[in-house]
């Protein structure tokens, strides 16, 4: 995956259910270049109905929240929707941004986020947390 982001072309996406998946490969298959899909399992929870339309490099807030902000990708949007209905219970506004294009990153989402901010990635390495580091990070500060 790290090799893939390198690569100047390629789009990299990756839906959180069925829904998402059969969305990507219809504007994958319209797009010049190399696009790197990831697919996730059978059996996972259905996030968006039928017939949702996604952009390229445009994430989808799903619940609104000002207390902290979940960005989340793949399966884990699922988990991230979740945890966001526990802590409502709890009297905690969690907003859920399901960035299900890595590449290009929505990085003027990232940049909008006004609160702490939570990254819900699966895997050992954390791409979306990567990338968003060089958004939300000033110029010349070190983290």
């Amino acid at each position: 995956m790290a090799v893939v982001l390198t690569i100047e072309q390629v789009v990299s996406p990756w839906a959180p259910d069925w829904v998402g998946a059969i969305a990507e490969s219809v504007w994958a298959a319209a797009l010049p270049g190399s696009v790197f899909i990831r697919a996730g399992r059978a059996n996972v929870p259905i996030v968006y109905d039928a017939g949702r339309t996604f952009e390229i490099g445009k994430s989808i807030e799903l619940i609104p929240g000002g207390d902290i902000t979940v960005i989340a990708h793949g399966l884990l949007v699922a988990e991230a929707i979740r945890a966001s209905e526990a802590l409502a219970a709890e009297g905690v506004n969690v907003r859920v941004i399901d960035m299900h294009t890595i590449k290009p990153l929505d990085a003027e989402a990232i940049a909008e986020v006004n609160a702490a901010v939570a990254f819900a990635e699966a895997g050992t390495w954390e791409p979306v947390a990567d990338l968003a580091r060089d958004v939300i990070t000033p110029a010349g500060a070190t983290t």
